[in-house]
């Protein structure tokens, strides 16, 4: 039987230091960014997370998820993304795909590792949701 198992861990950047977020204005903007659950396939574009946050909190959420993507490609894009919306807040949820496509585990940690520090580097804080699909 096909037992498919996500499990979320919910990680605040700032290095996982004991630096907070900073608190959100009414004027903030989150750039969600990764793969197609952030996209939401499967639902209709009001029922994906990007678009229930918004809908929830009055932010303006920019939704940046691709079906299908992995951490590697997400890296290509992730900087430019980040210039072009200028996000207070950046929601990342990517490496699903990774582990369904049997990419290595050290260059998935490295691929969101690097994501993490050009966020850093931006001073843009980040909350880092890791997907993980197993086969049981």
């Amino acid at each position: 039987m096909l037992k498919c198992i996500t499990v979320f861990l919910v990680l605040i950047l700032a290095g996982c230091s004991e630096a907070p977020l900073k608190s959100l204005s009414s004027d903030s903007k989150i750039l969600a960014f990764g793969d197609s659950l952030t996209l939401g396939k499967g639902v209709t574009r009001q029922y994906n997370y990007p678009s229930v946050l918004a809908n929830l909190t009055g932010l303006t959420v920019v939704n940046e998820g691709i079906s299908g993507e992995t951490t590697a490609n997400g890296l290509k894009r992730f900087e430019k993304k980040l210039i072009e919306h200028q996000p207070d807040l950046v929601i990342l949820l990517e490496g699903g795909n990774d582990f369904l496509r049997n990419k290595l585990h050290t260059k998935t940690q490295e691929n969101l590792a690097q994501m993490i520090e050009i966020t850093k580097n931006l001073n843009i804080d980040l909350v880092l949701l890791v997907g993980e699909t197993g086969l049981n």
